[in-house]
């Protein structure tokens, strides 16, 4: 009697095949189909086994037994493709080793697609696979199973300058194939990539395939042409400027210092203070394609006062202490007169001091006006001392300021006078009025 220790491998390998087909084909539902392989040493790349589906249909396999040695790396990998494909098909399983048993539905990508298993073994000797007895044969149950229906959706609609459009899906059952004008598939049955230039511009169908067909659009747009107008130039004490438009097409965006776009689509308002002295760039960008046109801009010094006067002006900002923001100063043996025609300084935190001394002496003179908050508008301040300037000094406190957008800015209208002294009558009245007594209006 031949005891089976003395048996040949192979031998040894057909027998427990033989024998326990039918007892583990059984372990298989009703109309699966039943594959198992043993594994050896030194196995590169070997497909074990392929199942494929019923035509026009794909196939879900489960792994009931198998094992493989991970400390030589043993492990079984699962493809999907054409029968005979081997290794050049989709990997929808592994690399994986170890106790494989349990692994459930794995799937082929599409109809008519197999699953094909293939084995990778320690290539050194060592006696661990399952033809040395180490390890479970792998045993797998198969089912043909129905495609779901093929559907596909394009990317959205964009510009011709939007460059290659890369890593983009939409197709379902994964698997298939993407097709049409400007479209490369990346071969893995799950992405392609679009170019919108050479697809050119109007609108695409891109056709998805597995099996059957599902195409869906995508529209190319052109690059429209952006025109832009800035407005004029303007003093820095000219105000905000709201409403301003000037871009076409109209949908797009208004940028640059100084600049509030509205989000209609429409119109910007521009702070030439924000902005500052100096050319600035408005740029325009419309909403679709992202193409722009841009146009320059410039503010100019303070002019807001009268003929005849100096126009003085300042935005002040947050954490100022004892700043000198400007002097006011006569001509030689002459008086100083400023007139605030705007600004507010925040409550209770910031001030408008004004000095009267001589020319760089800041708050080492006296106090003339100040310090003061609120609306300073139509404050008049006129030096007693002649040549000698009027000192603005700014302070102020941690937020809130001028330079953040709370307050107005400072402007002042300067002008240097012979005689500091000045006289404002009572306003007209009737002759009937009576005596109207405790009147003044002479300055000094």
């Amino acid at each position: 009697m031949i005891s089976i220790p003395t048996l040949k491998r192979p031998l040894l390998s057909f027998l427990l095949f033989f024998f326990s087909f039918n007892i583990i084909s059984s372990q298989c539902p009703t109309g699966q189909i039943f594959n198992n392989y043993c594994y050896d040493d030194n196995e590169v790349d070997n497909v074990a086994f392929e199942v494929c589906p019923t035509a026009g249909m794909a196939v879900q396999s489960d792994i009931i037994q198998g094992s493989f040695f991970v400390g030589t790396g043993d492990n079984l990998t699962v493809y999907s493709g054409t029968s005979g494909s081997g290794t050049s098909g989709v990997i929808v399983f592994g690399p994986m080793g170890g106790n494989l048993m349990g692994t459930m539905d794995i799937e082929s990508l599409g109809a008519d697609q197999c699953l094909i298993f293939v084995i990778n073994s320690n290539t050194f000797g060592a006696p661990v696979s399952c033809a040395d007895g180490t390890e479970l044969e792998l045993q797998v149950c198969s089912v043909s199973i129905p495609v779901a229906a093929v559907t596909f959706t394009a990317p959205a609609d964009l510009c011709i300058n939007a460059g290659v459009q890369t890593g983009l899906g939409g197709g379902f059952p994964t698997g298939g194939v993407y097709s049409g004008a400007g479209v490369t598939d990346d071969g893995n049955g799950m992405t392609y990539s679009f170019d919108p230039a050479a697809a050119g511009v109007g609108t695409i169908t891109i056709t998805y395939t597995n099996g059957v067909s599902a195409s869906d659009d995508v529209e190319v747009f052109a690059v429209p042409t952006v025109s832009f107008s800035a407005p004029t130039d303007l003093c820095i004490d000219a105000g905000i400027m709201t409403g301003l438009g000037g871009g076409t097409p109209v949908g797009g965006v208004y940028s640059g210092p100084g600049v509030t776009d509205n989000g209609n689509g429409l119109t910007y308002s521009f702070n030439p203070v924000i902005a500052g002295l100096g050319m600035h760039t408005i740029t325009y960008t419309e909403g679709i394609c992202g193409a722009s046109a841009m146009d320059i801009v410039e503010v100019l010094a303070a002019c807001g006062c009268p003929s005849g006067e100096l126009t003085y002006f300042n935005c002040y900002d947050n954490n100022e202490t004892d700043l000198v923001i400007f002097e006011v100063c006569p001509n030689a043996g002459e008086f100083s007169k400023a007139t605030i025609s705007q600004g507010t300084y925040g409550v209770p935190d910031d001030a408008l001091t004004v000095y009267q001394g001589v020319s760089g002496t800041g708050t080492g003179g006296a106090i003339v006006f100040g310090p003061s908050d609120g609306s300073l508008s139509g404050n008049v301040i006129t030096s007693t001392v002649a040549d000698e300037c009027l000192i603005f000094v700014s302070n102020s406190g941690p937020a809130g300021s001028c330079a953040d957008g709370f307050e107005n800015p400072l402007v002042v209208c300067g002008t240097s006078l012979v005689s500091n002294v000045t006289f404002t009558a009572l306003d007209d009245l009737s002759v009937n009025a009576g005596i109207q007594t405790g009147l003044s209006g002479g300055l000094p």
